[in-house]
């Protein structure tokens, strides 16, 4: 499996971008249920901005075109921020959980 299959390499920046600003976000009092749609419309919009600046649009076809990219590709984006973001967040607890398990059998 080649990941760049399913994203481009020049969105590849975006997951790094939107890591970060869902931790900003996350230090605000907005609530944990909305982190991934604002970053999910940020990274739309951004793949949208890339796309029409890069692309010679000459028809509807090719609006079409960068729509569709920008969508996908900005969803794909969020996606692996987020899945990266939990994917360490549940390590932690589930090291977290074994360190306390490992203290309790040592102090019985």
């Amino acid at each position: 499996m080649n990941f760049n299959d399913y994203i481009k390499p020049e969105f590849l920046v975006l997951i790094p971008v939107l890591w970060f600003v869902g931790w900003a976000i996350k230090k605000s009092n907005v609530k944990n249920c909305i982190i991934p749609f604002i970053l999910t419309l940020l990274s739309v919009v951004l793949c949208g901005i890339y796309t029409f600046a890069t692309v010679d649009v000459s028809g509807i076809k090719d609006i079409m075109m960068c729509i569709f990219v920008s969508i996908t590709q900005g969803v794909v984006a969020t996606a692996c921020a987020v899945f990266g973001d939990q994917i360490i967040k549940q390590a932690g607890e589930l090291f977290s959980k074994n360190q306390n398990n490992n203290n309790n059998t040592v102090q019985k």
